[in-house]
């Protein structure tokens, strides 16, 4: 017996509306992230890097009092520490 794929409902027009908006709204929200961050001078982004992680050293460090396993993050990929070993020789030039 072959199944054949069942066919999938129309889309109309109220539904495509609907998530049109919903990307229009996603894209809006993270151009207003990426301004406010690029209208940042370094060190205000700077700071905000090190509140984050240092926020995620508490957090971690409340997991092992609570006797939480500790995940070892996953490692960079090659590339990615490719990029970054070249932008930091780059900037000690």
């Amino acid at each position: 017996m072959i199944r054949r794929r069942r066919e999938r409902p129309p889309v109309t027009n109220e539904f495509t509306a609907m998530i049109e908006g919903q990307v229009a709204l996603i894209q809006q929200q993270h151009k207003d992230d990426l301004l406010y961050w690029q209208s940042r001078t370094f060190a205000e982004r700077s700071e905000a890097i090190m509140a984050v992680c240092q926020d995620a050293v508490i957090i971690m460090e409340a997991q092992q009092n609570m006797g939480m396993t500790i995940r070892d993050p996953d490692p960079w990929p090659k590339s990615t520490q490719d990029i970054l070993r070249r932008l930091a020789a780059d900037a000690r030039r």
